[in-house]
Order: structure tokens, then C-alpha cells, then sequence
């Protein structure tokens, strides 16, 4: 999974050396909720966390690199209900390289990379987690304007550098809002 999430980063990186400049402003502010799948790891008396699902919310800024390319940092909170335990609520970070395959389109789709952190000291002995994730989604601008608003949503994949405790499937919405005006 390491090598694969390594690949996938590269090859997103190599292909913005050409790209040229979003038509939207550079900076933006991201708002928005999540919903985490429970996980298919086996109960707490197994040594798992016993599958916790739930929602949480996000939020962060993010930057427009050129057409092709957006980077994003990000706060997260996640409450949990577990299914053989107490609930959980999870506070994390994280950095996302958001690589558009078509920005152009009213509907433009995009891979994210992800790297970042949780605290799981609640779940393990070990306090801080990192993990990496890989997803895909689509933004929709709510109006004609490069400052317009942009709902987006994104399903991504979260794997722990480590021990493995974490594996998570995601669900994200959020509205990205321009800051300052468009170039």
C-alpha cells in the first residue's frame, strides 16, 4: 500500500511541471462534514477497535497551484461510535494534493492524495497516528463567477503508517470559498 501511495504521489506531482494557472483565485477556506464506514478490523477483545463509524467535520485552507493542482491543510474532528466500546472523538490534521482531471467542466472530477495525523490515545497506548489516503471526487462551482463558491465531495481510503489500527473508508462534503479575488 506504501509503494502504491508513494507512485500515485509522484506521478500527480510529475504532471503539474506544465500546467497552467486555475482561472479562480489562489487561496481558499474549506468547511465541511464527514462520515467514517466502520472499519473491518476484528472487535477491541481481539485486539481491534471493533468497527467505529460516525460523523465529524473538517476544516482548513487550501492553496490553487495551477490549473491541474490545489493543496490543502486541514483539521479534523471525527466523533465515533464504536460497536463493541465506548465512543470516541478523534482530532487529527491533514496535508492533500488535489490533482483535477478536468477543472474546465461544470462538474470537474479530481484523484487526492492524502498524508496526516490522529490522535488515538482514546483507542491505543500509541497517541498520535499517522496515515496516508487515496480517493476520488468532483467539484461543482455554484455560480459563473472564478470567485463563485465550490461544493465538492470526495471518497477516500485511509490507511495507517504503522501498526494498521487505522482503516477507514471516508465520505467528505464541503464548500471551498475564495479568498481575495480571482487573478
Amino acid at each position: 500500500m506504501k509503494r502504491i501511495l508513494l507512485t500515485m504521489t509522484g506521478l500527480v506531482l510529475a504532471g503539474q511541471v506544465h500546467a497552467e494557472a486555475a482561472p479562480q483565485s489562489d487561496w481558499y477556506i474549506v468547511a465541511g462534514a464527514n462520515y467514517t464506514f466502520a472499519d473491518g478490523y476484528e472487535p477491541e477483545g481481539l485486539g481491534g477497535r471493533g468497527g467505529e463509524f460516525g460523523f465529524g467535520w473538517t476544516l482548513g485552507s487550501g492553496w490553487v497551484i495551477n490549473e491541474r493542482f490545489n493543496f490543502e491543510l486541514a483539521f479534523t474532528n471525527k466523533h465515533l461510535n464504536a460497536d463493541h466500546s465506548e465512543d470516541v472523538d478523534q482530532y487529527g490534521f491533514d496535508a492533500s494534493g488535489l490533482f483535477f482531471l478536468n477543472r474546465a467542466s461544470h462538474m470537474s472530477p479530481y484523484l487526492v492524495v492524502a498524508l496526516g495525523g490522529v490522535d488515538n490515545s482514546r483507542v491505543s497506548s500509541q497517541g498520535m497516528e499517522l496515515f496516508a489516503a487515496v480517493g476520488l471526487g468532483f467539484t461543482s462551482r455554484l455560480g459563473d463567477s472564478p470567485g463563485a463558491a465550490t461544493w465538492r465531495f470526495d471518497a477516500r481510503f485511509v490507511e495507517e503508517i504503522g501498526n494498521r489500527s487505522l482503516n477507514d473508508a471516508v465520505i467528505n462534503m464541503a464548500l471551498q470559498i475564495p479568498v481575495g479575488s480571482a487573478p
